[in-house]
């Protein structure tokens, strides 16, 4: 086993060192420039006339490259990738408050005022004098005033009308 050992460790250094070898040859022997792939333009196709350069024919080092301009000019690729250290809110904005419905519509207001009653001799049924503006309406329960209300009941109280277009009923006061 002690035996085994050795000889794995002894393959393994044997394989370190001619790497370094390799590796020290070629740095020697000038193999390890690099070259710079420089982006073609859409419509544009390589051509044999303009080959790419290696780094050891281009003016200026890799740092002065504007890498942003390049990133911009570049489909695809997101504008603000890169920004590590960027301001980021995780703020969303609640949803608006969502529509009330429109109130149902209501009957306008009585336009008529009491101004009196009487009952007619030989009939056991009122007569009630109603003012609308500047006009005196003489009715009976079950009389209708210019067909959008109508006198359904008279006690006491007051006058029970009947809003037509909307079904409604609607009482006037009798003071007194």
């Amino acid at each position: 086993m002690k035996l085994l050992l050795n000889k794995r460790q002894m393959v393994l250094s044997v394989m370190l060192s001619l790497t370094l070898v390799a590796v020290g040859a070629a740095h020697f022997r000038g193999e390890g420039s690099v070259d710079v792939v420089l982006p073609v333009a859409k419509g544009r196709e390589a051509s044999a006339s303009s080959p790419v350069a290696p780094a050891s024919n281009v003016t200026g080092t890799i740092d002065s490259l504007n890498i942003s301009g390049l990133r911009q000019n570049m489909p695809g690729v997101d504008q603000h990738a890169g920004q590590v250290f960027a301001s980021k809110s995780w703020y969303v904005p609640p949803p608006p408050p969502p529509r009330m419905p429109p109130p149902p519509p209501t009957a306008p207001s009585l336009p008529f005022t009491f101004v009196g009653s009487i009952l007619s001799p030989g009939s056991d049924k009122p007569v009630f004098f109603v003012l609308r503006n500047d006009k005196l309406y003489e009715i009976q329960v079950g009389d209708m005033i210019d067909s959008s209300y109508r006198l359904d009941e008279a006690d006491d109280r007051g006058l029970i009308f009947m809003y037509l277009p909307m079904n409604v009923k609607q009482t006037l006061r009798i003071p007194g």
